[in-house]
């Protein structure tokens, strides 16, 4: 779903972070990991100390997308890899046909989901 920020849903874990610095990591790029259209990743800081204003870099630093479908929403579309790819180009199609629509009322009547994947939209 595109409306899905990692940033809303994250919490810092010390420990986890501390074993990421000592391997070596000094930063780290997630994202909610459900879905065909899995919406916007957080990069993060993996400082141990300050708040998570501290630690939060980029809260929309990128889009995450996959060819497995939502286990916690129980979605039932698409059943193949082929369904997978339309379904992807189709939401493409129909962000493009939006942000290009002369159509100002359809705009504005749209929800913040296509807008997410347009920069210059918001």
């Amino acid at each position: 779903m595109p409306e899905n920020d990692a940033v809303t849903k994250f919490k810092c874990d010390d420990k986890k972070a501390k074993e990421l610095r000592d391997i070596g990591f000094g930063v780290v790029n997630s994202h909610v990991q459900d879905g065909i259209a899995r919406g916007a990743g957080v990069l993060i800081a993996l400082n141990g100390q300050g708040s998570d204003a501290n630690r939060i870099l980029d809260d929309r630093s990128s889009q995450y997308f996959s060819f497995s479908k939502s286990i916690i929403k129980k979605q039932a579309y698409p059943t193949s890899l082929m369904g997978s790819m339309a379904l992807l180009r189709q939401m493409y199609a129909d962000a493009n046909w939006y942000v290009y629509s002369c159509q100002m009322e359809i705009r504005e009547n749209l929800g913040r989901g296509f807008f997410s994947y347009q920069p210059a939209c918001r």
